[in-house]
């Protein structure tokens, strides 16, 4: 799990996590990256659709999101 204590969020560390995990994915040879956020937390949803995931399955209270990776995918800085 990786989350950004309460007190931190909304400072860029999600953004520099994230980047920072894909970079690694990406270098491992991975095509996608796959992740689970619960429905209520709206915050996060945003923040991962904005960075490139979609929902592509419903799981009791959660959403499966994923990000094709590629050589020109990255975080985008809002």
């Amino acid at each position: 799990m990786i989350a950004v204590k309460p007190c931190y969020q909304g400072q860029g560390y999600a953004f520099e996590l994230i980047g920072k995990a894909e970079e690694i994915s990406r270098q491992d040879g991975m095509k996608a990256m796959r992740l689970e956020v619960r429905q209520d937390n709206s915050r996060a949803i945003h923040f991962y659709l904005k960075n490139g995931y979609r929902v592509i399955e419903d799981r009791d209270g959660r959403y499966l999101m994923e990000k094709m990776l590629d050589d020109h995918s990255s975080p985008r800085r809002s």
